[in-house]
C-alpha cells in the first residue's frame, strides 16, 4: 500500500472513529433537484429516530441505508441517489461503525 494509500485509510478511519460526524467531497458532484450542485456532504452519525424512520420509509436493504445517510447528511433521497458508486463506496466505509458494519 502506497503512503498516500496509507494516509487515505486513516483520514477515513480517524475522523468516524473520533466522533459523531465525518464529511466527504464527492469525485462526482451532483446537481440538486431545483438547482445548484453539491460538492460536499457532511453526515452527522444518525439518531435512532433517523434509523426508525428510515426503516419505515423504505424498503429493502440498500433502500434503508440510503435514507438513514441521506437523512445523516440533511439532503433528500433523492438528490443522494445521484450519488455515484465510487462516493456511495467511500461513505459505505466512513459510515459503517454507525450501520453496524464496523
Amino acid at each position: 500500500m502506497s503512503s498516500n494509500q496509507n494516509q487515505n485509510t486513516a483520514a477515513e478511519t480517524t475522523s468516524v472513529d473520533e466522533g459523531a460526524q465525518f464529511s466527504h467531497t464527492l469525485i462526482v458532484p451532483i446537481q440538486k433537484d431545483g438547482g445548484g450542485t453539491i460538492s460536499t456532504l457532511t453526515f452527522d452519525e444518525p439518531t435512532i429516530d433517523d434509523m426508525i424512520l428510515a426503516e419505515e420509509t423504505s424498503t429493502g436493504t440498500n433502500a434503508h441505508v440510503v435514507a438513514t445517510l441521506s437523512r445523516s447528511c440533511g439532503i433528500t433521497q433523492g438528490d443522494f441517489r445521484k450519488i455515484k458508486a465510487r462516493d456511495y463506496n467511500v461513505i459505505l466505509r466512513k459510515a459503517g461503525p454507525w450501520l453496524g458494519n464496523g
